[in-house]
């Protein structure tokens, strides 16, 4: 009999704030499970890619993310979510790029969480939108 084990993130860091246009963005999730899950990073709930300035790097226990250089089109909701057969997790990354232009230099507003119930992930992504300012407003 094959054990198995849900997937958890044991630990999460991100660049520290606040996050300025034209430096490097770098967020990570510790995973464990069994078997070994599999990482997934998404952006607003697209999946991302190692594309352009964005590097994407799974590495065994500590998956990584990397945007360089940073813009402000890169602000929005992030996920790492981990799965394996017996489940699923996710820890969030509500990311606020400052532009150059920007004096107000108090730090982005920034969550860290985790869900166990994947589906209230868009209800999440909604209201930290909304906090943002980055919401779509159809009227």
């Amino acid at each position: 009999m094959i054990s198995t084990a849900h997937p958890v993130i044991i630990g999460f860091t991100q660049t520290q704030d606040p996050i300025v246009e034209g430096n490097q963005l770098v967020m990570e999730c510790m995973v464990e499970g069994t078997p070994r899950p599999t990482v997934t990073w998404t952006k607003d709930n697209t999946t991302l890619e190692n594309t352009g300035g964005i590097f994407i790097t799974p590495d065994g226990r500590v998956a990584q993310v990397r945007i360089d250089p940073v813009s402000t089109e890169d602000s929005g909701l992030y996920s790492c979510k981990a799965s394996n057969e017996a489940g699923s997790v996710e820890n969030l990354f509500l990311i606020k790029v400052l532009g150059e232009t920007d004096i107000n230099f108090q730090g982005p507003k920034t969550f860290h969480g985790s869900s166990k119930d994947i589906k209230n992930s868009q209800k999440l992504m909604s209201k930290f939108m909304k906090i943002l300012g980055l919401e779509n407003n159809k009227g």
